[in-house]
């Protein structure tokens, strides 16, 4: 996948988060807790900019195993992160409920779809 093809389909991933996210704003419970998208979008959007470029740089690599390892590390780095922006967006804003994590959920289910999407394409392609 070439990088303008990757930032086409992040800036498309982000555009419909955006829109996902105005509309759960509407509801009232959820507009108090939809700053959470402040620190999710840019945070999975960096870590996927970087798996790109390290799926670029591995799959010039001898060792095609290495792809895997990357999935791997993929998965459990976007677990470290998720469990950082909640546990800091709770010590920050201490929610009175749990509703704040629906649109945690949302904005870490889409890029879990783009980031599967763009990895696949980069495995078939080589």
């Amino acid at each position: 996948m070439s990088k303008i093809r990757f930032f086409q389909l992040l800036f498309l991933t982000v555009a419909l988060l955006a829109g996902i996210l105005y509309f759960m704003s509407l509801n009232e419970k959820i507009y108090e807790h939809i700053d959470i998208a402040y620190y999710a979008i840019p945070a999975f959007t960096l870590l996927s900019v970087l798996i790109y470029f390290l799926t670029e740089h591995l799959d010039k690599q001898q060792n095609k195993g290495m792809m895997i390892n990357l999935v791997i590390m993929n998965v459990m780095f976007k677990f470290l992160i998720a469990i950082g922006i909640v546990s800091m967006y709770h010590k920050l804003r201490d929610p009175k409920d749990g509703i704040f994590v629906l649109t945690f959920i949302i904005i870490y289910v889409i890029f879990t779809i783009f980031e599967t999407y763009f990895m696949s394409v980069q495995a078939k392609s080589k």
